[in-house]
């Protein structure tokens, strides 16, 4: 007998249930697990360049142009690539780099693909949201800068020792 088999003598154990453990991926997930995934700026003519290739944007609902941007380049196993801006995806190019027809273009993401945890999402939800201006910082805190800010110009930085 040779290691290996002796090896899965001592651990084989019986499946409780016949059939296989895999699921099938009928969403094809999968293309955006195995894809690599690297951050490019927009140049200022509106292109991408990745691999060699310069990528032109598509016009977009999102904003008019996405110059100084910071894309998301996806190179799939297929040699496919596509630009994403956050969870929205721009454009998809073939192996080439010529932009693939509208009618080609992939789907949009499964409802059961997140582009992000909730975590980071909350943390985006929070950055957008309007921050408050100085001038509406409570009175207390602006009196208190005042004071120290008069105590360090009298030369008052002696505090007493508790």
């Amino acid at each position: 007998m040779s290691r290996d088999t002796e090896f899965n003598a001592l651990f084989e154990i019986e499946p409780e249930e016949a059939g296989t453990a895999f699921v099938p991926d009928t969403k094809g997930l999968w293309r955006e697990t195995l894809c690599v995934q690297e951050e490019r700026t927009v140049a200022k003519d509106n292109t991408v360049a990745w691999n060699g290739l310069r990528l032109q944007l598509p016009e977009s609902r999102l904003r008019p142009h996405f110059v100084r941007a910071t894309v998301r380049v996806h190179e799939y196993p297929d040699g496919t690539v596509s630009v994403h801006l956050g969870p929205h995806r721009l454009a998809d190019y073939s192996a080439g780099g010529e932009l693939k027809p509208a009618d080609q273009q992939a789907p949009p993401r499964p409802a059961g693909a997140a582009s992000c945890s909730e975590r980071s999402a909350g943390a985006l939800k929070s950055a957008s949201s309007p921050t408050p201006a100085r001038d509406a910082a409570p009175a207390g805190r602006k009196q208190a800068a005042r004071r120290t800010q008069r105590s360090k110009l009298a030369g008052d930085d002696q505090r007493p020792i508790a």
